[in-house]
């Protein structure tokens, strides 16, 4: 074989590389190109309370509302306001936020306009609705907790001033010392100064008993009223959740695929072209394994020439 038929042959294996890089990239190009168009939206979620706080305590907020938006409830809650699919709120959804800003921007991508900006919006009301139903129930939760304290501290102190024979022992003790001080001044050593020392020095005796359970009274009064007031915010935060001034979205806009397409083209054409030389290294190996085969076993076609003269040569010989 010349060097000019392998140079051909060479053109020829170019020839073939190029149709099938062009076949691929054109198919592949046909077939992104033919996805349904799909639109993107943001909605800005503006963190309750953020601007009360320092951006160090602004981003565990954004992070527990972000946790917040993962729960299957939100998407449950978004996909009945919005009537967005729930599998195209948990897969077409992203999160952006910036530490220290109160705000957590929220992408979401959908098959149409509407469905874009309805579902980003319901996901963020859904969210903070979520987060402030957790402080809710927390602060609700509390405030059980501490009325049920309150109530058994109350109990105490009221059974013990009860046995006392007192309504306030402190109170008591300032009256029965003025008393004893009165007496004393009249007619020392009497039976009524000895009868008001007894009773001073019983109630003095249960005084540290006293004063413990009225210190848990107003500590569980306390913590009612820190619950209650906590349970209060959160009713705000659901109030403001629900609110249209919670959450501000902005217009959508379509997706473009030029990206998507002009990966998936180059991706085709390189798997093409290494399929192509893969192709052709088998051919040409295969046929230079024929070639080799084929040199080295003896031919049995002769020429028939060649046969007159082995026929010739065989009869000299026999005579």
């Amino acid at each position: 074989m010349e060097v000019r038929d392998v140079l051909r042959l060479s053109r020829g294996q170019v020839a073939l590389l190029l149709l099938l890089a062009l076949l691929a990239g054109g198919l592949t190009a046909a077939r992104l190109s033919a996805q349904p168009v799909r639109y993107t939206a943001q909605s800005v979620v503006f963190l309750p309370g953020s601007d009360q706080l320092t951006s160090f305590a602004v981003d565990p907020l954004a992070a527990s509302f972000t946790n917040a938006l993962r729960l299957p409830s939100v998407f449950a809650a978004a996909e009945q306001a919005s009537g967005v699919s729930r599998s195209t709120l948990s897969s077409g959804v992203e999160l952006t936020h910036v530490p220290g800003d109160p705000t957590v921007t929220i992408t979401l991508t959908a098959p149409t306009a509407d469905a874009a900006v309805q579902g980003s919006q319901a996901l963020g009301r859904a969210g903070l609705e979520a987060l402030a139903m957790r402080q809710y129930k927390i602060a609700r939760d509390g405030t059980v907790g501490a009325r049920e304290a309150l109530a058994v501290a109350d109990r105490r102190v009221t059974a013990l001033v009860r046995t006392l024979g007192v309504v306030d022992l402190e109170a008591a003790l300032s009256g029965l010392s003025a008393e004893l001080a009165s007496a004393r001044a009249q007619a020392p050593g009497s039976r009524q100064v000895r009868a008001l020392q007894e009773q001073i020095d019983r109630l003095v005796a249960e005084r540290p008993r006293y004063l413990q359970l009225a210190a848990a009274r107003d500590a569980a009064q306390e913590a009612v009223t820190r619950n209650a007031e906590r349970q209060s915010a959160a009713e705000a935060q659901i109030v403001y959740a629900r609110s249209e001034d919670s959450v501000l979205t902005g217009p959508a806009g379509q997706v473009s695929n030029r990206s998507t397409v002009v990966r998936g083209v180059l991706g085709a054409v390189v798997v093409a072209v290494l399929a192509g030389l893969a192709l052709l290294m088998l051919v040409e190996g295969r046929r230079l394994r024929q070639q080799r085969a084929a040199r080295s076993v003896p031919s049995l076609h002769r020429q028939p020439e060649d046969v007159t003269r082995v026929v010739a040569a065989a009869g000299d010989s026999r005579l």
